[in-house]
């Protein structure tokens, strides 16, 4: 049974419930896919390298034959990808992360000639905020999910729907130009967020080639590596003004960080709460809108991606008990958690 499974519910006495639905969550290392059965159960969950470009298909198919699943009973598949998504189409274009250009790719229409069921495509980071909703925080009115990952960009879900902007590429956030001087970003523009806090950008920064790089820095700053420790700072200062922009433009009751860097934990939530706190005790507004107990880390266990994107396909899926209490309490009041959960 993977993590993911017995977080999320995975029962024994379940594996003869058909799967129903596939939510597919294609990130730009990794490609994450969960099983759903008609009451919500997750039957199985999986993980596998993403194939970029020309692979970006048959790694997806890939993928999901690696479950190794019956699919008989297939009624729906919802996939998450960066870059735009034209919902109508199926396709998917501008994912920089993904080698895909400005040429349309048919990601829908493909794997619905394989599996013949119904498919759905969503942006990734849109698709992992409905899932942070539907799992985490049910009953928020705004959500927003930042994905810290190989890029960085946020997803919006108000009153339980993903806003996608007239464009389809609301909350592209990390190509908001934050210094012109800065490095060249992959979008073509220079000085870019995701040029300073993505998971890549840490890795480049830091000199360090390892596959953890987020997790790798928080490790060598916690045992006193100074230039660690400064390249950390310099994340969670440019993290609190993305969380006040993101804050006060939507008046998120939640914002939830996830992707490789956000799931880091406290080593990023702890400076980015005291700032905030700081911030709040000399701002009557900032205390309204950037309480520090709103701004969570992903649990690490839960693919909240493919959940989402299941859940896009109109699959049900179940909320974790008590999860919005653990998540929102500092790290004095988590004695006794699993430490996966410690964020």
């Amino acid at each position: 049974m993977t993590a993911a499974a017995q977080v999320l519910g995975l029962d024994r006495a379940s594996d003869h419930l058909a799967v129903r639905w596939l939510g597919i969550d294609i990130g730009g290392t990794t490609t994450d896919v969960v099983a759903i059965a008609s009451d919500g159960e997750v039957l199985a969950s999986g993980q596998a390298a993403t194939r970029p470009g020309a692979g970006l298909v048959p790694g997806t198919l890939e993928a999901i034959a690696a479950l190794d699943v019956e699919l008989d009973a297939l009624v729906g598949v919802g996939i998450g990808v960066p870059g735009q998504v034209d919902r109508e189409t199926g396709t998917v274009r501008l994912a920089v992360n993904l080698g895909l250009g400005a040429a349309p790719v048919p990601l829908a229409r493909e794997v619905k000639d394989v599996l013949g069921a119904r498919v759905v495509l969503e942006n990734d980071v849109r698709a992992a905020a409905l899932g942070a909703h539907r799992v985490l925080a049910p009953e928020a009115e705004v959500l927003v999910f930042v994905g810290l990952g190989t890029g960085v960009a946020a997803g919006v879900v108000i009153d339980g729907r993903p806003h996608r902007g007239a464009h389809g590429l609301a909350g592209e956030i990390g190509h908001v130009v934050i210094d012109p001087d800065g490095e060249p970003c992959g979008c073509g523009a220079q000085g870019c967020l995701e040029t300073v806090i993505s998971g890549s950008a840490v890795r480049r920064r830091w000199g360090v080639e390892v596959a953890a790089a987020g997790h790798a820095l928080a490790v060598a700053a916690a045992a006193g590596d100074t230039r660690a420790q400064g390249i950390l700072d310099d994340v969670v200062a440019h993290l609190d003004l993305m969380v006040q922009w993101l804050a006060h433009t939507y008046g998120a009751d939640v914002i939830v960080l996830g992707g490789g860097l956000g799931r880091l934990g406290d080593p990023l939530l702890v400076p980015l709460r005291h700032r905030l706190r700081e911030r709040a005790g000399r701002s009557d507004v900032a205390a309204r809108v950037v309480g520090p107990e709103r701004v969570w880390c992903a649990p690490a266990e839960i693919p909240l991606g493919a959940v989402g994107a299941a859940a896009v396909a109109d699959a049900p899926i179940r909320p974790i008990e008590g999860v919005a209490i653990r998540l929102a309490r500092g790290p004095e009041g988590r004695d006794g958690l699993p430490a996966s959960i410690k964020t």
